[in-house]
C-alpha cells in the first residue's frame, strides 16, 4: 500500500474520531447541566417544560420562520409549556452550555430541565409539538 494512501486513511480516521468525541461531549454536556436562569429578564425556572429558541436580530430564518412556528405552537399549546426566545450573542453562555453552533436552534427541555432535544435550523410547530407531547402526557 502506497503511504502517502495510508497517511490519507489514517488522517481521515483521526478526523472522525475527534468529530465523534466532541458531539458525544456536547450531547453529554447539554444533558447534565442546569440552567440557573433563563432568558435576559433574570426569572427563574417554572416547573413546566420548555423550549428554548435562540435567535439573532441578524437572523432572517428566525424572524420569518422560526418566530412564527413558535408564535403557533404558543396558540397550539397555550401556558402549558414555556417558550422562550433567547438572543444567542446576549446570552453566549446559555448557548455554549446547550452546543448552539448556529441560529436558530431550539431546545427542548422536561419540567426537571433536561435536555429532551435539541434541533438546529428552522424547526416547525408540528415538530416541537412531537417533542412535547410525551412531556404533557406525564404531566
Amino acid at each position: 500500500m502506497d503511504v502517502r494512501l495510508l497517511a490519507l486513511l489514517l488522517a481521515l480516521a483521526f478526523g472522525f474520531v475527534i468529530w465523534a468525541a466532541s458531539v458525544v461531549y456536547r450531547s453529554y454536556l447539554a444533558r447534565s447541566m442546569r440552567p440557573d436562569r433563563l432568558a435576559g429578564d433574570g426569572s427563574p425556572l417554572g416547573d413546566r417544560p420548555v423550549v428554548l429558541a435562540f435567535t439573532g436580530d441578524y437572523c432572517l430564518p428566525c424572524k420569518t420562520q422560526q418566530h412564527p412556528a413558535l408564535e403557533q405552537l404558543r396558540q397550539q399549546i397555550g401556558d402549558v409549556v414555556d417558550i422562550q426566545e433567547v438572543d444567542a450573542l446576549e446570552r453566549a453562555d446559555l448557548a455554549r452550555r446547550y452546543g448552539v453552533l448556529t441560529v436558530p436552534t431550539t431546545v427542548v427541555l422536561d419540567c426537571a430541565q433536561h435536555v429532551v432535544a435539541i434541533n438546529y435550523g428552522v424547526t416547525t410547530s408540528e415538530k416541537l409539538a412531537r417533542q412535547l407531547k410525551p412531556l404533557l402526557t406525564a404531566a
